[in-house]
């Protein structure tokens, strides 16, 4: 299911939805004085970052080995692609209260 927000701006105002066919609904959004969003993890790894708090991480050159044809020796390390996922905290602020979401 698809949603599109509308809150009554005029036509030329409105962002441009890119898809070919009509959304399944609309929904009505109250006005809201900002919108805050805080990346908490992308999906990327940083092998230089050193250990943290509890988290422990693999010192180069060590942990599993996988064949890499151009490589000498044929073997090379088998390093994360990627930090677990995406997330993001999302802070909406109105009339001075702040209502976090995550």
């Amino acid at each position: 299911m698809e949603a599109v927000c509308t809150d009554g701006s005029p036509a030329a105002q409105v962002p441009v939805v890119l898809h070919d066919f009509e959304p399944d609904v609309e929904i009505a959004l109250d006005p809201v004085d900002s919108v805050a969003v805080t990346t908490l993890m992308d999906n990327v790894t940083d092998a230089l970052m050193p250990d943290q708090g509890p988290a422990r991480r693999v010192p180069m050159g060590r942990g599993p080995w996988r064949p890499v044809a151009m490589v000498e020796g044929g073997q090379g390390p088998d390093p994360l692609i990627a930090e677990h996922g995406f997330s993001v905290l999302v802070t909406v602020t109105k009339a001075g209260h702040e209502h976090p979401t995550g």
